[in-house]
Formats: C-alpha cells, sequence, structure tokens
C-alpha cells in the first residue's frame, strides 16, 4: 500500500516544526494532575510550566483507548488512506495493545488498514523511529516495506537517560522509597537504557549530574556509529543546559556529529521527573543490543 499516513502519539517528543512539514499527526494523549485531567497535543502547550508544575506534583498518565483509536482512524480508512502509527513501547503501556484491539476491529469495515507499530521506544527515540518512516515514504516505500525496514532499524539505535529526581522512579514503582530517598540525598543519578523488548532498565549510577554527562558521553565514543547520516538525539525535561553540555561532550568526540535536541514529551517526563536527559544513537554493527 502505498497511499497512507503517518501518525504518532504524544508520548514521542514532538519536533512540531518537522512534523507539520512532512505532515506527521499527532495522537493526543490525556494525564491527571491534582485530580484534574488534562491533555496533551503536543502543539499548544507550556513545557516550561509543566515541568516546574511536576517538581512538587506527581501526575498519573492514561493509555489511549480503542475507541478513540476508531474515532480518529475511521474518516481516513473511509477515504481510502491507510494509517502507519508509531506507537509508545509495548514494554511500557498497553496503548500498543489498545491500538491492535482497535486495528483488529476497524479490519472488519474498512479496506484500508489503521496498522499500529510497536516502536520499542519513548521520548526522542520514538521521534527517530518517526523521520525514519517519513523518509522510507519520501523515498516511495509502500507501507508494508515501511514497518519492515521499522522493524530493523528500532534495533539499530541505542537510547539511555539519566535521571534526576528518583521520587518520579519511586512513583512510578521502578525503585522503592528507601532507596530513592537515599539516592536523592547522596546526588545519586540513576544511569537507564532501553532494552529490545521496550522496557526502560537501570545500569549504573553517578554521583552528580556532571559525571552522569560524562558517563554519556563515554557510551557514545564507545558505541556510536560515528560516519551515520542520522543525528544524536538528546531531549531533557527542562534541563538545557545538560542537553547542550552532553552535546559539547560528544561533538568534541565526533565533529561530524550532527544533533536534534528537544523536550521531553510531558508523558514520559511524568515518569523520568524534571531535570532528566535522554540520548538515542545509531550503534556500531558490533555492538550488541542491551
Amino acid at each position: 500500500m502505498s497511499n497512507y499516513q503517518i501518525f504518532v502519539d504524544v508520548s514521542a517528543d514532538i519536533d512540531l516544526g518537522y512534523f507539520q512539514e512532512h505532515d506527521v499527526h499527532l495522537i493526543s494523549m490525556e494525564y491527571v494532575l491534582n485530580g484534574e485531567t488534562k491533555v496533551y497535543d503536543g502543539i499548544n502547550f507550556d513545557l516550561k510550566e509543566f515541568y516546574a508544575t511536576i517538581k512538587n506534583n506527581l501526575p498519573k498518565t492514561s493509555q489511549i483507548s480503542p475507541a478513540k483509536y476508531e474515532e480518529i482512524a475511521s474518516p481516513i480508512l473511509e477515504k481510502g488512506e491507510s494509517i502507519l502509527y508509531l506507537s509508545l513501547s509495548s514494554g511500557l503501556s498497553s496503548t500498543y495493545q489498545s491500538a491492535m484491539i482497535a486495528s483488529s476491529d476497524l479490519a472488519t469495515k474498512y479496506q484500508a488498514v489503521f496498522a499500529p507499530f510497536d516502536t520499542r521506544s519513548a521520548t526522542i527515540g520514538m521521534t527517530a523511529l518517526v523521520r525514519r518512516a517519513v523518509e522510507n515514504k519520501e523515498k516511495g516505500l509502500s507501507l508494508e516495506e515501511n514497518i519492515k525496514d521499522l522493524e530493523n532499524y528500532r534495533f539499530e539505535t541505542l537510547g539511555f537517560a539519566f535521571v534526576e529526581d528518583l521520587m518520579h522512579l519511586k512513583h512510578g514503582g521502578r525503585i522503592n522509597t528507601a532507596t530513592a530517598i537515599a539516592g536523592t540525598l547522596l546526588g545519586v543519578k540513576p544511569l537507564i537504557h532501553i532494552t529490545t523488548k521496550g522496557t526502560l532498565e537501570q545500569f549504573g549510577i553517578r554521583r552528580g549530574t556532571p559525571k552522569a554527562i560524562s558517563a554519556f558521553a563515554d557510551i557514545y565514543k564507545e558505541r556510536a556509529l560515528f560516519d551515520s547520516e542520522t543525528p544524536v538525539y538528546i531531549s531533557h525535561s527542562d534541563n538545557i543546559e545538560m542537553a547542550n553540555a552532553l552535546r559539547d561532550k560528544i561533538a568534541a568526540i565526533n565533529p561530524k556529529a550532527k544533533f536534534v535536541i528537544l523536550t521531553i514529551s510531558p508523558i514520559i517526563g511524568i515518569h523520568l521527573g524534571q531535570k532528566s536527559v535522554v540520548m538515542f544513537f545509531d550503534k556500531r554493527p558490533d555492538v550488541v543490543h542491551p
């Protein structure tokens, strides 16, 4: 199928200018803050204000329902256009499963298809996959060919994060209360990577943000594909200073590197917390994906 549109939910970091230029469509998501349900649409939203708000508040997220997917997809499928939808990792949310339920139901009504793709990623890693999907489509790849390429490419990138505030990880059930309190008092920064299953896994700690940034630069030096045409993707939750510091360290290692720097989606920032930094890059072929 060559007649299709590209959609992504807003757990991806929003590169709005690029998305608008290349006709990428966004699916909004909801979260609950102080008992009030709010909508993040990726467009009309003050990210700086949001991250200031969650410093002392811990919102909750909710998945997209099958009914919402059907409501969004039906008018497009009716016109005979299919949809390639890049979903938040099934290892982090039930959003992909909801999309698959909707896909099965829509398949009984339309010839055009609603095709969910499990990115097994989140935040700026999803953004990287969206850009790959756009490039594939603009090269003339069919929907099926695009999905096949994305299935391979998602394992050719590596994703890492460090977290400033451990209380958000505690709130999400990633660590216990005692660990969160002790780590906060000691200034410990957990280092996290995303696995091939699309789950988050801690692989180390550093005391202090500068040491965490240095650790990320070392990881890039040891594992990155230096001659890749793909940018190094860096995102942050209101921590542009550290995002720029990481960019500068990587640029010193590889002067040819290009960068995309964005703000972490609030849907993921709720779990990572304020001042976190995320990094994705293409790996060398000999590097094993964790």
